[in-house]
């Protein structure tokens, strides 16, 4: 006696996913970068609002710009195109240091630490 298996005419190779969702659960490598090197800027007080009382941008300040160097994530080769992608324009300064400000022309209504945090990281996408 032979025993029949009935086999489906075409087998799935890649069956759908039912776990699978629209959008990354983990955030990309260069959003997690991005924000803890926006969290060293503001712990080290680099990142500061021109006026706290009223704000009208935002800027970087830092003596050389070692400073502005953070782990391996930014070094003196990069630091100017990363502080470029997250807005930031260098300005000519008269006195010691390096001064960036936020470019208005790209973000016009961002004038506090808390505004960039939610239009110009999250413009980052996953």
């Amino acid at each position: 006696m032979q025993i029949k298996i009935n086999r489906p005419a075409t087998l799935q190779i890649n069956p759908p996913d039912i776990f699978s969702t629209e959008y990354p659960l983990v955030k990309s490598n260069r959003i997690v970068r991005l924000d803890a090197y926006t969290d060293y800027l503001i712990t080290s007080e680099y990142l500061i609002q021109d006026n706290p009382m009223n704000p009208t941008t935002l800027l970087i300040r830092a003596s050389c710009i070692h400073d502005l160097l953070y782990r391996s994530i930014v070094n003196y080769f990069n630091v100017r195109d990363v502080l470029k992608s997250l807005g930031f324009i260098q300005v000519n300064s008269s006195s010691n240091g390096v001064k960036f400000k936020l470019d208005r022309a790209k973000y016009p209504t961002v004038r506090t630490i808390r505004a960039f945090r939610q239009q110009v990281l999250s413009n980052f996408t996953m």
